[in-house]
């Protein structure tokens, strides 16, 4: 708990390179889609995302493992994880999904949920959905999360083309 709250209050600055968020996703589900045999991951990657992006591909990649640890954990190691991609040209702005088909977010929770030290798992200490929330603010950037209608959560992340 320690280590990570030294993690949190020290998060390095961001360093924006040109990098395939695509490839970040890429890499990140074929990590755990090796790891949890029963988690189904499905990708619908537009092809319109202009490639590359100015991103801190390893902050990037941080953000993409804690949703979808949290997220297989909310489905107790077993359903379907989906990731999509889409790109506004008018906003210029990339949007990206990351839904679960576990039981959702209680709506007392989710107004919680990006503050540090909150957390509703047994272990850990709070922090990764508050450096989620950190290192896509300071691509400037958002991420929100909301219950799907049919089961789940998603939490949607939209940075700046």
């Amino acid at each position: 708990m320690v280590d990570e709250f030294s993690d949190f209050a020290r998060l390095p600055k961001i360093n924006r390179q040109p990098a395939d968020l695509h490839e970040i996703i890429r890499q990140v589900a074929a990590m755990f889609g090796g790891i949890f045999a029963e988690v189904q991951i499905d990708l619908a990657l537009d092809e319109t995302v202009p490639q590359p992006l100015l991103l801190d591909k390893e902050q990037v990649k941080r953000v993409f493992i804690n949703l979808f640890d949290n997220a297989i954990e909310a489905m107790d190691k077993k359903g379907r994880l989906s990731v999509r991609s889409t790109y506004d040209p008018v906003l210029r702005q990339v949007r990206v999904e990351v839904s679960d088909s576990g039981p959702g977010i209680p709506d007392d929770d989710r107004e919680k949920l990006f503050l540090p030290h909150f957390s509703t798992k047994k272990k850990g200490a709070g922090l990764g959905l508050s450096i989620v929330n950190q290192i896509i603010k300071e691509h400037d950037g958002t991420v929100s999360v909301q219950n799907i209608p049919a089961g789940g959560a998603q939490f949607t992340i939209e940075l700046p083309a």
